[in-house]
């Protein structure tokens, strides 16, 4: 009989274990404070879309004077000539008060860069020429990366010895601020 009332005392023990676990939880469930219920609200930021260098123009009211990157692979003969005419298309539309755009690539060891320019009136029927440039670099992601600077008049320049970028006694476009600075040249 000493053994059954063994038994019979760890099957209380056990009994009284498993009231004493479920009356825990269950008075914790009971007196848990419930939160508020809120709305749940969601703050997304999406990435902008990147800007562009034609910006809110509509392009079909311009006429294309095409790219500049075919000139880079010709001869230095052909390239010139390249250049000269889309310097001639600049100038042209401009004396002409003509709204055009062309598209200057310009190739770098740290970058690659697409200089838009616009020949165009301003809001005020000013005429003027935007030099929007497109930095493209491998770290863009959806920064802007736009330039834009304005002209208000062009004159044509001589290059000499302390002109860089142009061969010596070669022509180029100077572009010119309010303030008759030169902002661009080409």
């Amino acid at each position: 009989m000493k053994n059954k009332r063994f038994v019979a005392l760890h099957i209380t023990i056990r009994l009284i274990g498993v009231l004493c676990f479920s009356f825990g939880v269950f008075t914790a469930w009971f007196w848990q404070t419930q939160p508020e219920s809120t709305p749940s609200r969601f703050l997304v930021h999406l990435q902008p879309e990147p800007e562009k260098a034609q910006q809110n123009r509509n392009l079909s009211d311009y006429e294309f004077g095409g790219r500049t990157s075919e000139c880079k692979e010709l001869s230095e003969k052909e390239s010139y000539e390249c250049y000269s005419r889309a310097r001639d298309f600049i100038l042209k539309h401009w004396k002409d008060r003509k709204r055009a755009y062309i598209i200057i690539d310009v190739v770098n060891t740290h970058c690659d860069k697409e200089r838009h320019v616009f020949i165009e009136p301003d809001d005020n029927s000013e005429w003027r020429i935007v030099w929007a440039e497109d930095i493209n670099t491998e770290t863009r992601d959806f920064n802007p990366n736009i330039s834009v600077r304005t002209a208000r008049s062009i004159k044509t320049e001589r290059a000499n010895q302390d002109t860089y970028y142009y061969k010596k006694g070669s022509s180029y476009l100077a572009f010119l601020d309010r303030n008759a600075k030169q902002i661009e040249d080409f």
